[in-house]
């Protein structure tokens, strides 16, 4: 067998004889290990240890009737959710994994940023993260244009997308162009409708936030053991290496996500929805 089907089955870790016994349990529907095992081709005594295997693994159920043992496929979209779940789970733990990793430090070390150049650098240094990319954007978005090298930017941006390195974003927007008082601005928002839609294919999350009268006029950024910051009008700010106030930082960045993930589609105009979705 060698259908997309019995592909995508072993892709996600199951082995071949396992995703046969799946796949013949959804084609019979509930049914006794002899039936099972003689639609999947799979010797009796090979498909009980399967069974208890797929069990483990949350892809079937057993129940025992007065004559024999019945068992039944979960639902594909069950398992899915339940994979993604998990994913999730265990994406929340990588960075006290990666702490086993990185030497302890009893207090941060800080390093100043200051310069364009110094933000090239970084932007190369991210390449490098073990963990997904954050950031929470400036209110100031035309900074990119105007004042920092594009070129430094998009070649990180192409490197990052060539090593599947995810990134996750925080950004201002504001849908009424005369408050903005700034083509830069309005041009940069479109940029970044842009990105975002391309979305997971290029490995990356933007979620929009009320721009709203305040808010800090620099750019934040984590991964690994860092968190970096600087001022997008003068172009200082600092890295700190330091895994716990790393932590604190991303849980933050993840809870604001989460909230403004929500209420996006109350923010973004008819246009842009259309043109995300579209």
């Amino acid at each position: 067998m060698s259908s997309p089907e019995l592909k995508g089955l072993l892709r996600i870790g199951l082995t071949a004889k396992q995703a046969r016994v799946y796949l013949a349990l959804l084609k019979l529907g509930e049914c006794s290990v002899l039936a099972l095992a003689k639609e999947s081709g799979i010797k009796r005594p090979t498909a009980y240890l399967i069974i208890e295997q797929l069990e483990e693994l949350s892809f079937v159920s057993r129940r025992k009737d007065q004559r024999s043992e019945r068992v039944r496929a979960l639902s594909p979209y069950g398992i899915l959710a339940s994979k993604q779940n998990a994913i999730e789970e265990f994406s929340g733990t990588i960075p006290r994994l990666l702490e086993l990793s990185m030497p302890n430090r009893s207090f941060p070390v800080i390093q100043p940023i200051s310069g364009s150049k110094s933000i090239e650098e970084a932007f190369r240094e991210r390449l490098q993260s073990r963990t997904e990319v954050l950031f929470w954007a400036s209110r100031n978005l035309q900074f990119t244009d105007r004042r920092l090298a594009w070129g430094a930017q998009r070649s990180y941006m192409d490197e990052r997308v060539k090593r599947k390195l995810w990134t996750r974003g925080i950004i201002p927007y504001e849908d009424d162009g005369r408050k903005l008082r700034s083509e830069g601005i309005v041009s940069s928002q479109r940029f970044y409708l842009q990105l975002k839609k391309e979305g997971s294919r290029k490995y990356r999350e933007f979620i929009f936030t009320p721009r709203g009268e305040k808010g800090f006029e620099a750019e934040i950024w984590i991964y690994d053991n860092r968190v970096e910051f600087f001022s997008t009008l003068d172009f200082s700010g600092a890295r700190i290496e330091h895994q716990p106030y790393a932590n604190t930082m991303r849980d933050i960045f993840f809870s604001e996500l989460k909230q403004f993930r929500e209420k996006e589609d109350d923010i973004l105009t008819p246009t842009d929805r259309n043109y995300l979705w579209s």
